[in-house]
């Protein structure tokens, strides 16, 4: 998935460029860190050989600015980290909280008003030969309002190696609000893709479980498939299901076999990944 969203971004990047372009004397006069300020934080105060530990880049933007999703749609740039390690040590993906619709300009897109902390797991080895370690993340980001400003900063995170973890309080409450925020499968949830591989328009069925009739549905795409400048054509059915149909995005390859999304359901987040209806009349 991670290939094919680089690829989507490279083709896209001349759009994004000539629309920088018209916006460009705003950035060249914007400070490092217009509408956002970015931190790295920890659940723990320490590092525990062995033991896994979560950290966090948190996103706090100012009044009308936004940043991206790791899909942004058909405008922006996903915050990116870049990481320097102890040896020995190893770290995953980002973790994602559920995206909100914005704008770029006039622009729809995916990303982030409210404040956010996208959650990483650090992996130390079994054993640590110092008293005390340190994180390095680089970061960059594109924080837009009417205009955009690109930034960048290394993000540093000294720990002391304990044999106990010692809960950062102020930070793991942050932590835990953005582990609420992760989508999740819903099995009550039920979705099938009813066009078939590449076809230029994507329909979609969402079963909800029973009893329940959103008055509000809007597909996120996690891989690009549909883009955030498309018009969701939503259609319920006698049956209690709701049929989303959207034109696919033309930065797409049109090759995935299956589709990965976000559902927002009214209030409601649910990640769903049908696979696309000629797969299972093979």
């Amino acid at each position: 998935m991670y290939a094919k969203l680089n690829r989507l971004l490279k083709m896209k990047l001349t759009h994004f460029c000539l629309l920088i372009f018209t916006l460009l004397p705003s950035m060249l006069m914007a400070s490092e860190h217009d509408g956002l300020e970015i931190s790295l934080i920890a659940e723990s105060k320490t590092i525990t050989p062995g033991k896994p530990v979560t950290l966090g880049v948190h996103l706090k933007h100012k009044p009308g600015f936004h940043t991206y999703w790791k899909s942004p749609g058909i405008v922006g740039m996903p915050t990116q980290l870049e990481w320097k390690l102890p040896d020995g040590f190893s770290i995953s993906e980002i973790q994602w909280p559920y995206p909100e619709k914005s704008f770029m300009a006039e622009y729809p897109c995916h990303g982030y008003e409210r404040d956010v902390t996208l959650l990483v797991t650090l992996n130390p080895p079994k054993t640590i030969s110092t008293d005390s370690i340190s994180v390095e993340a680089f970061a960059s980001w594109m924080c837009c309002a009417k205009e955009c400003f690109p930034g960048t900063e290394t993000l540093k995170l000294p720990l002391q190696v304990s044999d106990t973890p010692v809960p950062s309080p102020v930070h793991l409450k942050l932590i835990e609000q953005a582990r609420q925020e992760i989508p999740k499968a819903n099995p009550l949830w039920k979705a099938s893709v009813l066009s078939k591989i590449g076809a230029p328009q994507i329909k979609v069925q969402i079963t909800p479980p029973k009893g329940i009739t959103p008055k509000s549905l809007y597909l996120f795409s996690e891989d690009g498939q549909i883009s955030s400048d498309k018009k969701q054509l939503i259609t319920y059915q006698e049956d209690g299901s709701i049929i989303v149909t959207v034109p696919r995005s033309e930065l797409d390859d049109a090759k995935s076999t299956n589709l990965p999304l976000i559902l927002k359901a009214d209030n409601q987040y649910v990640s769903i990944c049908p696979v696309y209806k000629n797969l299972h009349s093979q």
